[in-house]
């Protein structure tokens, strides 16, 4: 007998925050969790190149939400240019910290500097002054 897979798929409800609307989809599990690392549907359709959303109803919704968000922000959606900046600030801030992990790891496991006096012998202090007192003399 031939195996058929059938995909894991739900009804669930989402709000846009660009568009303030509520709309049902039938989504699978792995868009679910998709969703969910991108930080929410509207970061997952804006952000999700659109071989990959390989759906009318994907890819009518991005159509609809770089028209909202380029009027939001007043400036032009540009998919590259935005993960590049927030690359380059998750890089920043990840460095920040690395930073002053490592100040810290510094200032508990570094030792101080000892200055130590050199105690001179008293044979050396008496050799010296018989030496002056041998000059003196001459």
């Amino acid at each position: 007998t031939k195996r058929s897979w059938k995909p894991n798929v739900h009804w669930k409800s989402f709000t846009s925050d660009l568009l303030g609307h509520k709309f049902q989809v039938k989504v699978s599990t792995k868009a679910l969790r998709c969703i969910d690392k991108a930080g929410g549907l509207d970061n997952y359709i804006l952000f999700t190149k659109e071989e990959i959303l390989d759906s009318e109803i994907g890819l009518e919704l991005k159509q609809h939400l770089v028209r909202a968000w380029e009027k939001k922000y007043k400036k032009k959606f540009d998919r590259n240019a935005l993960l590049y900046q927030k690359r380059k600030d998750l890089w920043e801030s990840e460095n920040a910290i690395c930073i002053e992990a490592r100040k810290k790891w510094i200032r508990e496991n570094s030792t101080p500097l000892v200055t130590t006096t050199v105690k001179q012998d008293e044979s050396m202090e008496s050799d010296t002054d018989l030496q002056q007192q041998q000059q003196q003399q001459q």
